[in-house]
C-alpha cells in the first residue's frame, strides 16, 4: 500500500523524536494536534512557531544521531525491535 496512499501517524506524537519513530514505522506525516493546541492556549501564534521550531530541533538531533541528512532517508532500518 506504501505510495498508494498517505500514511498519517495519529496519537502519542509528542516530541520531535517521535516524529521521526512514526515515519521510520512507514507513516508519511506525523499529526501534532495535542501539543499545537496546548501551545497555542498557552502562548497563540508565538507558542505555535516555538512548539514547530522545537520539533523541528528534536527531529534534526535524533536524525544526526543516526546518521541521517534527509527526512526521505528515514526508514524502518533506524529501528530497533525488543523481542
Amino acid at each position: 500500500m506504501k505510495g498508494q496512499i498517505k500514511i498519517l501517524a495519529d496519537s502519542g506524537i509528542r516530541n520531535g523524536l517521535d516524529v521521526v519513530r512514526a515515519i521510520a514505522l512507514g507513516a508519511d506525516c506525523a499529526m501534532i494536534g495535542r501539543a499545537y493546541i496546548y501551545a497555542l492556549a498557552a502562548a497563540g501564534e508565538a507558542g505555535v512557531k516555538h512548539l514547530l521550531e522545537l520539533l523541528e530541533k528534536e527531529m534534526r538531533v535524533a536524525m544526526t544521531l543516526t546518521s541521517v541528512a534527509r527526512v526521505a532517508d528515514i526508514t524502518g532500518d533506524l529501528l530497533v525491535r525488543e523481542a
